[in-house]
């Protein structure tokens, strides 16, 4: 794991060097140091395939979209509660705009799932463009990482979702991330239905 890790920030930092992408990515690796995916795999690499899908895939490979792809995960780390004291942190290290994005791509606590997920929704459709392309990865990520999630009806709830609430702003955001969302989404109803 440790080699894999090293060759993908490598990858990364040759791409968008810099000492804030260099502390981003410490920060993540130090967060997510023990955390696991649904499917098993150590977290961090989610945060650095959001930044690869950015660089390689969206052709975002500024400083800001990548420090954003790298952290978009630390404040829920806790709870699924953003948290106050490592937006702080974020603000001191990268600025008051890096945390601010950062806090909008962080889901909110509400009164229902419907009611988080429609403001969730509405604040990053209005969000600056790299924030719009940070969550538009950390979807596409996601969605192929369903392959693999043992829970199908998570699964189908996790399809259904993207489908009402994320290609909509991505077709209009970037359609090239749509069309790559949706087949994605196509290719595992398939196999799902093959299952």
């Amino acid at each position: 794991m440790k080699a894999e890790l090293e060759e993908l920030t490598s990858k990364i930092l040759l791409v968008t060097p810099g000492d804030k992408v260099s502390k981003a990515m410490d920060m993540a690796i130090e967060v997510h140091e023990f955390d696991v995916r649904d499917e098993g795999s150590p977290y961090i690499f989610h945060p650095l395939a959001v930044a690869t899908i950015c660089q390689q895939e969206f052709g975002r490979v500024d400083e800001e979209t990548i420090i954003l792809a790298l952290l978009h995960d630390v404040p829920e780390k806790v709870g699924g509660i953003p948290s106050a004291e490592r937006l702080e942190k974020i603000s001191k290290i990268f600025g008051s705009s890096i945390s601010s994005h950062i806090d909008t791509l962080s889901r909110k606590v509400g009164k229902t799932r419907e009611e988080r997920d429609s403001y969730y929704t509405k604040q990053i459709a209005e969000a600056p463009l790299s924030v719009r392309l940070v969550k538009l990865a950390d979807r596409l990520h996601n969605v192929r990482s369903l392959r693999t999630n043992p829970d199908k009806s998570k699964v189908f709830r996790y399809i259904q979702e993207t489908r009402a609430q994320i290609l909509p702003m991505a077709k209009d955001t970037m359609p090239l991330a749509a069309k790559k969302i949706e087949d994605e989404l196509k290719s595992i109803e398939s196999s799902l239905a093959g299952t």
